[in-house]
């Protein structure tokens, strides 16, 4: 309870209630207003995105503005980085690269001596 904010407890406390009736959420509506107030508490209480990703995202949203939606965004971005560094993973493989937006999350996650490959079918 120390950190969370007014809204954020309302959140949790909501959620145990409707957990008991074995339904968290009861509309798509109701997740999706969960997972923009969880992506906004995350945002707000991280550390910033480096410029690099963000350079990177702008470039891929102006590139490919229909599939942008596909670049993981910073909160899961850090959660992949977080993965590969707390398991001291010595090796990544990437199926499905894109732009590299994650692939460059991972990286950052991994020891100097470290390796990331990455794969993807789209050889742009």
């Amino acid at each position: 309870k120390g950190c969370c904010s007014e809204e954020c407890l309302q959140c949790i406390s909501t959620d145990r209630s409707q957990s008991e009736t074995n339904s968290v959420f009861s509309t798509r509506a109701d997740r999706d207003e969960h997972s923009d107030l969880l992506e906004e508490y995350s945002r707000e209480y991280s550390t910033s995105e480096p410029m690099l990703m963000r350079d990177l995202q702008q470039a891929t949203q102006e590139a490919f503005p229909s599939r942008a939606h596909m670049v993981c965004g910073p909160v899961v971005g850090r959660l992949l980085k977080s993965i590969v560094h707390m398991t001291r993973s010595s090796r990544v493989l990437e199926l499905g690269t894109f732009t590299g937006y994650s692939s460059l999350w991972m990286a950052s996650g991994l020891s100097d001596h470290g390796e990331l490959l990455t794969c993807d079918i789209d050889p742009k």
